[in-house]
């Protein structure tokens, strides 16, 4: 059983209106640069972990090569977990800012405060939905960084 809460008809005076349209135009506008240069830095952050790791630098004695090998692949999965990671970070940022613009936009153009309601409603619906999934997907990151336990003991 829900509950229904009647609001009396408030009427959002046009002028209100007019200036909230305003704002959320010069809002987008600024977000839209904003936007911008965040798939930027997603896009450089993606390039640099791709890329190579540079000119080799003085050749390592065979223990040495033998005792980094003993450590390279879990150093290595550490690694690229912990830049998706941190990718998943700036990219669920980047879509959470966005549907908080279009939401602030959608909201200052709403005409009553019944309206107001349900779009907030809609919206807090929507973000849930999105939180848990952006939560699982950097879980799952999470738990590909973790320690493998070995199925033998430790002697």
């Amino acid at each position: 059983m829900s509950a229904q809460c009647d609001l009396p008809p408030i009427e959002i005076p046009l002028a209100f209106r007019e200036i909230a349209e305003t704002v959320a135009t010069l809002a987008s506008a600024s977000f839209d640069i904003a936007d911008a240069s965040c798939d930027a830095a997603i896009a450089a952050a993606t390039a640099t972990v791709n890329a190579d790791a540079g000119p080799p630098g003085a050749e390592p004695s065979a223990t040495e090569s033998d005792a980094a090998e003993a450590h390279t692949g879990a150093l290595a999965t550490t690694a690229a977990g912990a830049t998706e990671y941190g990718l998943m970070v700036m990219e669920a940022a980047c879509i959470n800012a966005n549907a908080m613009i279009a939401f602030t936009s959608v909201l200052l153009q709403a005409k009553s405060l019944s309206e107001m309601v349900t779009l907030s409603t809609a919206h807090a619906r929507k973000q849930i939905e999105t939180v848990t999934e952006q939560t699982k997907q950097l879980a799952a990151v999470a738990e590909k960084m973790a320690p493998k336990k070995s199925a033998e003991p430790d002697v």
